[in-house]
């Protein structure tokens, strides 16, 4: 990889904007007789991203197998009689022409990575990696590739957390020193500041050589996904966005620059990436977004028992998606059609699924759950119903453990791609993958509707926990990209298999070399040796053999909410830390038969 500094002001880029009548001309108007505006109209009204100068600048060049890498800078605006300018990191590949570009905003606490861009830029985009937050840029192994963050924002503070702002103005819009009015007004919020960088990126891209500048698309994730919403919404040159875990609810703490102003005027194809359990992108708000989005392309796709997290199978329909829209290259199917049948001879609902056939389908996967987030349930247990196929159509049976709560179901079906595509995930780390996953949208029934077609609670409580049987993780997920352990579940919180008074928890484990195996509840873990060889040994154990970092032992099991099967867990309680277990040597183990068993 061949590297060339060039001094911040040797090389300006090229900039077709109109200059402004002063270089210190504010860059939004005043407000209109003191008032704070009150509507996204009145936010934005008199602001125009393609006005002002650029200034765009090359701190940094350099190749990487056919990759063109610049962190650049460009001018977001003057505010408050000081300049605010935006870093970020740009790729495309060499030679690239007419290219769509990308937009990708990072998350709170977040900042630019290189392999945003670059996994873009092997696809054929041109990418740029914002770095709003005001942290240090990173590759991919979040090691600095600058010595500072490269963007300033002068006399406003956009960053997060806050650097020089007192008050965290995402959550605050009255006025202090480092606010653009001087009365309470969401132009004081720094989602306002963070959306006009964002819109300033939008320009930055139309305005490099190598850039189609009418095929734009923007994503992000949690705080990066409510700003490619509202950037979106108002900015009619986003052609496509893929928001994840956020964009979608509203918070208490955002007040006056609620997402839910935004959808109305969301008007371009968009991808929802959203787990089921997601805490900031609330699952059940997707519905009402969607309702209220003039825009009627889009499609979601939603991995089960996830919370701000994701699976490769989900991370790459926001590729697919701009492929369709941005490239005409691909044709993401449409979400099938769910119909839940609550009458039924064995007063069992039953999900119908039909999945959009224009590609083959590999599989269709049903998720239900009848708990709800709560002080007891942190991330409720969505259970994982076989569906079987009947012709183009599939059907799922949903036993209930009650019938006086409400029942949430969605459907996944599974496609296979015509060749692996490799990503950068939420948190930069790169997967590949061979298929994706398009889901229905959240269907809810009520009691009364329950009630009124004659459901019962035909479900019982279950000592097994686990078979593993073939398609067992399905019930299971991991947080590692590419697919394996360890293995976690919220299984233990759902009454169906919760651990009774007194119980122990035995698995059955065969390790072919010599190995330490990890149980985790809650940041209480155990540790077992494996003596290797074809041989099955049988873990039994009471809740106080799980030992949080302080030593203290697990009080019972009707509070426990996540089991981890491990190799190696990191505990952490106050300032306390415990490593418990190694680095898992040879194949993976096998397991059979989880479950609960008398003293």
């Amino acid at each position: 990889m061949s590297v060339r500094w060039i001094a911040v002001a040797a090389i300006v880029l090229l900039c077709i904007a109109h200059p402004c009548e002063s270089a210190e001309e504010e860059t939004l108007p005043p407000l209109k007789d003191g008032r704070a505006p009150e509507t996204v109209d009145e936010i934005w009204a008199g602001y125009d991203p393609q006005i002002e100068p650029l200034e765009a600048t090359i701190l940094k060049e350099w190749e990487d197998d056919g990759i063109v890498c610049r962190i650049v800078r460009y001018r977001i605006g003057i505010f408050k009689g000081a300049k605010s300018v935006m870093a970020g990191i740009f790729a495309f590949p060499r030679g690239g022409k007419n290219l769509p570009g990308l937009i990708q905003v990072h998350g709170g606490g977040q900042s630019a990575n290189l392999n945003a861009a670059t996994t873009n830029a092997r696809r054929g985009y041109a990418c740029i990696s914002l770095n709003w937050g005001g942290n240090p840029l990173n590759d991919g192994n979040y090691q600095k590739i600058w010595n500072d963050p490269g963007t300033d924002w002068g006399a406003v503070d956009g960053t997060h957390p806050p650097k020089k702002d007192p008050v965290n103005h995402f959550v605050s819009c009255a006025p202090n020193d480092f606010t653009i009015d001087a009365v309470d007004s969401p132009r004081n919020s720094a989602w306002m500041l963070v959306t006009l960088g964002v819109r300033r990126g939008l320009t930055f891209l139309q305005q490099q050589p190598e850039v189609d500048g009418a095929k734009l698309g923007v994503y992000g994730h949690s705080m990066g996904g409510k700003l490619t919403v509202m950037t979106a919404a108002i900015d009619d040159r986003v052609k496509a966005a893929v928001p994840s875990c956020g964009g979608i609810s509203d918070h208490p703490t955002e007040a006056k620059m609620q997402s839910s102003m935004y959808h109305q005027r969301l008007t371009c194809p968009v991808m929802f990436l959203n787990p089921v359990n997601d805490f900031h992108g609330k699952i059940d708000d997707l519905a009402r977004t969607v309702a209220t989005m003039p825009g009627k392309s889009y499609r979601f796709s939603c991995a089960a028992n996830l919370d701000h997290r994701d699976r490769p199978e989900h991370f790459v329909c926001g590729p697919l998606w701009f492929d369709e829209h941005l490239k005409g290259t691909f044709a993401v199917p449409r979400a099938p059609q769910v119909d839940l049948q609550l009458k039924t001879a064995r007063a069992v609902p039953i999900l119908n699924i039909t999945p959009d056939a224009s590609r083959p389908v590999q599989s269709v996967d049903v998720y239900y759950t009848q708990q709800a987030r709560s002080d007891k349930v942190a991330n409720p247990c969505w259970r994982h119903a076989k569906a079987s196929r009947t012709g183009p159509a599939w059907a799922a049976e949903l036993p209930l453990f009650w019938n006086d709560r409400p029942v949430r179901v969605y459907a996944n079906v599974n496609y296979a791609l015509d060749a692996p595509i490799t990503g950068a995930g939420y948190y930069y780390s790169l997967y590949t993958t061979p298929d994706f996953t398009v889901s229905s949208p959240l269907l809810t029934t009520t009691v009364d509707t329950l009630s009124a077609a004659g459901v019962e609670a035909t479900d019982q409580t279950s000592r097994e926990i686990e078979s593993f049987e073939p398609g067992w993780q399905k019930g299971w997920y991991v947080f590692n990209e590419n697919g394996t352990w360890p293995y976690r579940t919220n299984k233990i919180q759902d009454p169906k298999w919760q651990g009774p008074s007194g119980a122990r928890l035995v698995l059955e484990v065969q390790s072919e070399q010599p190995n330490k195996l990890v149980l985790e509840i809650d940041r209480y873990a155990v540790e077992s040796d494996l003596p290797g060889g074809n041989v099955w040994q049988t873990i039994s154990l009471e809740c106080t053999d799980f030992r949080n970092a302080a030593g203290e032992g697990l009080s019972e099991w009707a509070t426990a909410r996540e089991l981890v099967i491990a190799d190696r867990v990191t505990l952490k309680n106050d300032d306390m830390v415990k490593v418990v277990g190694r680095s898992w040597q040879g194949p993976l183990p096998k397991f059979r038969r989880l479950r609960w068993a008398d003293k």
